[in-house]
């Protein structure tokens, strides 16, 4: 079964269509894990914390849902991409 519909969600900073297509690239190696299962959800979210000026800015927040379980990884870096390379 292909990855499900991925919802993404931007805080702080504008959806970018570049980077939400830099995850669904990123997350097609997730495929081989969800099998056939047809109950999966995906979350993304991007965040620039504005409490910060500089340095690991850019927040990436990634929630999967398989078989009833929660996975879920989240990274700050200097730039979104290096965070979606993290998550």
């Amino acid at each position: 079964m292909p990855l499900p519909h991925i919802q993404f969600k931007a805080t702080n900073t504008k959806l970018d269509q570049r980077l939400t297509m830099l995850v669904e690239q990123k997350f097609v190696s997730l495929e081989k894990y969800i099998g056939d299962e047809t109950a999966v959800k995906c979350a993304v979210e991007f965040e620039k914390e504005t409490a910060k000026q500089s340095g690991r800015v850019f927040r990436v927040e990634a929630n999967l849902t398989l078989r009833g379980k929660l996975y879920r990884a989240e990274a700050s870096e200097e730039s979104f991409e290096q965070a979606i390379d993290e998550v």
